[in-house]
């Protein structure tokens, strides 16, 4: 019998995408979505839908929500399509919906910013525009969970961004300019072939912007240098696949790249005034925000599925099999 599962609550699943004049039109909208799948919150709980509701409403407060211990106890034990249960749906994907009323309504927050409740709020009406969850008057704001890493900022989000690709080649930072190299090779290839082209160079050739990491896996090398000119199937290059991911995230790490990385994402954020916004559920059932304009820890990271074959912790190749779903490399970063 398959398993019951309550319903998502993406902002785009709700019908939220667009754009709204004011923070307290977009509350109305968020209130009326609800109301309009009123008969699937009930399904998990009759007081899902109010107990939604109650976060909304009292996004600026610290108010408890009566019976939150019995509705908690439903919520965890009701998966989602996206998440493990419907608890930490509401603070990975509610939270993106709830995020620009908490960013006016709650004074701490919003002391830090120019934020009001007549602030436009613009809400992205699918996935594939990456790189934010939600805006204020403007402001781009991507969403974490309250523990862990964010959004991964894509290659392309970041060479795409004129302003800041200027800046970082008038800037005479070399360390700057490398990763910004990388990030160009790795934006104009596939999600299989961009890692082999930024350490190896195009067709293997040599001369990738990532140069210095060949030469330390001789066996890798042997394969994936091709010799008399003939290029790789790319079969054979996508076996190490995850393995040059990791390779790159351990220089991505290393104490000549890591630090400058930080500044560089940074950089970026200050850019495209772009920040981070958190959403936590607390004991008593009320939804505690957290705001920030600052990085503090970023590295270049895959999601280990670009190809067949996984890698271990020193980004060697090993024959332990890995579902294949080709994602481009990206910075992920802790606030």
């Amino acid at each position: 019998m398959p398993t019951f599962k309550g319903p998502s609550l993406k902002p785009t699943e709700l019908g939220l995408g667009g754009n709204y004049s004011s923070v307290t039109s977009y509350k109305k909208s968020i209130i009326a979505a609800i109301d309009s799948k009123i008969r699937e919150f009930n399904m998990v709980d009759p007081n899902y839908a109010p107990y939604l509701k109650h976060l909304v409403n009292n996004a600026g407060s610290n108010s408890p929500f009566p019976g939150f211990s019995s509705l908690k106890k439903v919520l965890q034990s009701t998966p989602t399509g996206d998440s493990a249960d419907s608890l930490k749906e509401i603070e990975k994907y509610f939270s993106e919906v709830i995020g620009p009323v908490a960013l006016v309504e709650n004074k701490e927050i919003n002391k830090k910013t120019t934020f009001t409740a007549s602030s436009s709020v613009g809400v992205p009406n699918s996935v594939s525009q990456s790189g934010y969850d939600f805006s204020v008057n403007g402001t781009e704001v991507t969403v974490k969970m309250p523990t862990g890493k964010t959004n991964t900022l894509k290659p392309g989000d970041i060479v795409g961004n004129k302003e800041f690709v200027s800046l970082v080649n008038k800037s005479g930072n070399n360390i700057f300019k490398e990763i910004l190299g990388l990030m160009k090779v790795l934006s104009t290839n596939s999600a299989k072939l961009g890692p082999y082209v930024a350490i190896y160079g195009e067709g293997g050739k040599g001369n990738g912007v990532l140069n210095e990491l060949v030469g330390k896996r001789k066996e890798q090398d042997s394969t994936l240098i091709p010799g008399n000119s003939t290029e790789l199937p790319e079969k054979m290059i996508s076996f190490y696949a995850n393995a040059l991911e990791k390779q790159i995230e351990i220089w991505s790490k290393s104490n000549r790249i890591n630090s400058a990385l930080i500044e560089f994402t940074n950089l970026y954020y200050n850019t495209k005034q772009l920040f981070a916004f958190s959403y936590k559920i607390e004991n008593n059932g009320n939804g505690k925000p957290k705001f920030s304009n600052a990085v503090k820890g970023a590295s270049i990271v895959g999601k280990g599925r670009a190809g067949p074959f996984g890698s271990n912790s020193n980004g060697d190749m090993t024959l332990n099999p890995t579902k294949e779903k080709p994602e481009k490399v990206g910075i992920q970063m802790s606030f």
